[in-house]
């Protein structure tokens, strides 16, 4: 989770959503946020429906009073030369 903040929007949360080619879907997970798995037919389903889900579960944890996870699962993408 990377955290941010805009003028007059308050805190913004950044979560990592892991999105793969699942067959003839798309499956999508936030490692932070064990459960919030979702699977779509397209693409843009996908990654709908997970950043909908990632905000229900953190409004019902901080309605819990719980602390939001931190993110623990940076992610790169190494360039690799084509020889």
């Amino acid at each position: 989770m990377q955290a941010d903040t805009t003028e007059g929007f308050g805190v913004i949360l950044w979560f990592l959503d892991v999105i793969e080619k699942a067959g003839k879907n798309y499956s999508a997970c936030p490692p932070e946020l064990p459960g919030g798995d979702t699977k779509e037919k397209t693409r843009i389903e996908t990654e709908d429906r997970i950043h909908e889900a990632v905000c229900v579960h953190i409004r019902g944890v901080i309605e819990d009073g719980a602390s939001i996870p931190k993110s623990r699962s940076p992610a790169f993408f190494p360039a690799v030369k084509r020889v």
